[in-house]
């Protein structure tokens, strides 16, 4: 999630309009996943 927050991948989507983004970020190491998800509403 800091890396979509840094990089403003945000950004670009709200310039074309869209009132609600998901964001998901997944994690992997080895047989272990980390999934993490927002909603951003405006």
């Amino acid at each position: 999630m800091n890396q979509i927050d840094a990089m403003q991948y945000m950004t670009a989507l709200e310039q074309d309009g869209l009132q609600t983004i998901h964001k998901y970020g997944i994690a992997c190491y080895k047989k272990t996943c980390k999934i993490l998800y927002r909603k951003w509403e405006k």
